[in-house]
């Protein structure tokens, strides 16, 4: 296939792969494509005029030689469906991207991939949740993301921090810095792991072009971790992608008292996997590890003036002891809300510092242990 054909039709119809596979299946070429005369397709297309008139014009201006030396400066690849590189399990979604454009190690895209999405506002749960998932993935899997604050930001950083390979999927062009706060991490990506956009260059981030951005996310993975996600999240779009596409959804559970928890609580209402540790992943996966998983030890972070906790949290780890205590008596002794100690046990619990011991009581695990 004709690689500046597939260019040009990216750079117009970037936002509709469908329409991109159709014009394929009866041209090879550009001349073969514009001799049946664009009018003539466009009217079968059913695009409104001005819409008609805007993509007329975009082909006249566009100068294919001028915007593949720019690909060439900004050190861009790209990969099309007709390559024998291209991934067989993206290939196999319902309207894969006929062509995508990438930066850095494109060999990733070999590797075992687990999608990491979330709500661009995550609470300080959603923080210590992804890091504590990330981290015990990074030695099985490489964390695909979509680069946005957030969630995508912590999964993507915690991936670097240990040495993990990661890939970020862009809803933009390579050329257009968004989020522009992302920009170093970007560039740390792109020289350890992988960045891809089926967008050419001057795309703009518009809305809808994230839903369908995360189709790709899904498409390259084996599953895909919900961390936190609201009642219309762009990460339940994820989600469904994944169902789909016949892939793994696992969902951490969050707070009911919690608006960016509505999302998670109700894919697993749905049927979605509820993990509260790596195990619960792994134990989906077994088939791809020809020998024994290495042992992963979660990380105990040790209390000291430096360690961050709230108010809440310091009076319940003050309280504990190697004696468990119960949620109504830590409710009682405090006069706080049992939502409030309920969420700062949560948080202490994967901060290392305390462990349930059943029957809803708790103890400290590091006082325990000294």
């Amino acid at each position: 296939m004709n690689e500046d054909f597939l260019l040009t039709l990216n750079y117009l119809f970037c936002d509709n792969p469908a329409k991109i596979s159709n014009i394929l299946k009866k041209h090879q070429n550009m001349n073969a494509f514009l001799n049946e005369g664009i009018d003539n397709y466009l009217f079968k297309q059913a695009f409104y005029s001005r819409k008609v008139d805007e993509i007329k014009e975009r082909l006249a201006k566009f100068d294919l030689a001028k915007y593949k030396a720019r690909l060439t400066t900004l050190g861009i690849k790209y990969l099309s469906i007709f390559s024998k590189e291209y991934p067989e399990n993206l290939r196999q979604i319902p309207n894969p991207p006929v062509l995508f454009f990438y930066k850095g190690n494109i060999n990733l895209l070999s590797t075992d991939i687990m999608g990491v999405v979330g709500t661009r506002n995550n609470s300080v749960y959603g923080e210590r949740v992804t890091q504590k998932f990330v981290r015990e993935l990074t030695p099985y899997f490489t964390i695909a993301s979509g680069g946005a604050l957030g969630i995508d930001t912590i999964a993507h950083q915690e991936t670097l921090g240990q040495n993990g390979m990661t890939i970020a999927v862009f809803g933009c062009g390579f050329d257009v810095d968004y989020p522009k706060i992302n920009q170093t991490l970007f560039k740390e990506i792109e020289e350890k792991g992988l960045l891809i956009s089926e967008y050419p260059l001057g795309a703009e981030p518009l809305y809808y072009r994230f839903p369908q951005r995360n189709r790709i996310i899904s498409g390259l993975a084996k599953g895909v971790l919900v961390v936190e996600a609201g009642e219309k999240s762009g990460s339940l779009i994820t989600a469904n992608f994944a169902l789909e596409q016949n892939r793994e959804v696992f969902v951490v559970p969050g707070s009911v008292f919690s608006n960016i928890s509505i999302g998670t609580n109700k894919l697993i209402q749905q049927g979605a996997k509820l993990v509260l540790e790596i195990d619960d992943i792994l134990s989906e996966f077994q088939y791809l590890f020809s020998k024994p998983k290495k042992e992963i030890r979660p990380t105990v972070i040790k209390p000291t003036h430096q360690e961050q906790l709230s108010q809440e949290e310091k009076q319940i780890y003050d309280l504990l002891n190697v004696i468990p205590i119960s949620c109504d008596d830590l409710v009682s002794k405090l006069n706080l809300p049992v939502n409030k100690v309920l969420s700062s046990l949560t948080v202490l619990e994967l901060k290392g510092l305390v462990e349930e011991v059943g029957g809803k009581k708790f103890r400290s695990k590091l006082k325990a242990i000294n």
